[in-house]
């Protein structure tokens, strides 16, 4: 879906979604040192989809599904810039593959250990990292 808002708007928008991004992988970090190592791919999923979501601002789009913010950042972000982005497509839909898997499956706490949560975080803040670099090509 296309948005209508100016520069500025966007801007603040993004920056908004990129906060969130950055809460979400800190809840990830706190859900770590407790040992609630399935939270802790639910959390980096999420901080994932909404730095997502702060990217897109910039190339018009907004979404509303999981699936359509994955597929608008491949469609834009990652054909944008083409192989410095396949890298961080395959990421994110590792995350939200792991994040279902967390979320719906019954014994989802048993799959994971604090090595897999501690993988799951270093990925989500270098894929952070790279969106945050996009974000300030428009900024």
């Amino acid at each position: 879906m296309e948005e209508n808002y100016n520069l500025s708007e966007k801007k603040e928008l993004s920056e908004a979604f990129f906060n969130r991004a950055l809460n979400l992988l800190k809840q990830a970090e706190d859900n770590l040192n407790i040992g609630n190592y399935d939270t802790v791919i639910n959390r980096c999923y999420y901080s994932a989809f909404y730095a997502v979501k702060s990217i897109l601002l910039f190339y018009g789009v907004e979404t509303a599904t999981h699936g359509g913010t994955i597929i608008m950042f491949d469609l834009y972000v990652v054909k944008d810039k083409k192989e410095e982005m396949k890298k961080y497509s395959k990421i994110l839909r590792e995350l939200e593959e792991s994040r279902e898997t967390s979320d719906y499956d019954a014994f989802a706490w048993s799959y994971y250990s604090e090595d897999n949560a501690k993988y799951y975080l270093k990925i989500t803040e270098e894929f952070l990292t790279k969106i945050d670099e996009l974000r300030k090509e428009f900024r």
